[in-house]
């Protein structure tokens, strides 16, 4: 049950996250700030809206996954979260603002431009996905492909050169899938 002690756990914890982060380059070599891990306002528009059309990509795909093992689909995933009481979705908003701004920083801001550098742009998505999937320990086939369709989202969205864009997607995918 979500509770005002849980509720303080997390906001102090995403406040600590944020703040390793933007003091401590989340511990990377080069003491990365967030302008160079990609967290900047440039085309901010621009970026919010393909950020809704991954999210709608990870709607299709999460869909399709629910209908393939026949544990529902996205409708009954929505309604669930719809009659969610208000303390549940505001701690599911947190864990989602938390999980998009480390992973984003994470994956997408270090490791993947560091992969392109080497293995060029389309094998380092590939890769980065790859390492996402896994990093959310879905060993299950269908949950761990899911994952890696997001990653995939996530790392063409990036190439936009603003974490604004994958990480719009994936906090409404947690939001919404309630993770």
């Amino acid at each position: 049950a979500f509770t005002p002690r849980l509720f303080g756990f997390w906001v102090l914890f995403t406040a600590i996250a944020i703040f390793v982060v933007i003091r401590f380059g989340i511990f990377f070599p080069d003491r990365m700030n967030l302008e160079k891990l990609g967290w900047h306002r440039h085309a901010l528009g621009k970026n919010l809206v393909l950020g809704v059309l991954g999210f709608g990509v990870c709607f299709l795909v999460t869909e399709l996954a629910l209908r393939f093992i026949g544990t529902g689909n996205f409708e009954s995933l929505f309604t669930s979260f719809l009659n969610q009481s208000p303390e549940q979705r505001m701690a599911y908003l947190l864990i989602g603002i938390h999980a998009s701004f480390l992973e984003e920083s994470v994956f997408r801001g270090y490791l993947q431009p560091h992969l392109a550098s080497r293995l060029g742009k389309w094998p380092a998505i590939l890769v980065v996905a790859f390492v996402f999937a896994f990093y959310h320990l879905q060993f299950n086939p269908i949950p761990l492909l899911v994952k890696f369709l997001f990653g995939i989202t996530f790392g063409v969205l990036a190439l936009s050169g603003s974490r604004i864009a994958p990480a719009t997607a994936h906090l409404l995918i947690c939001l919404v899938l309630a993770e």
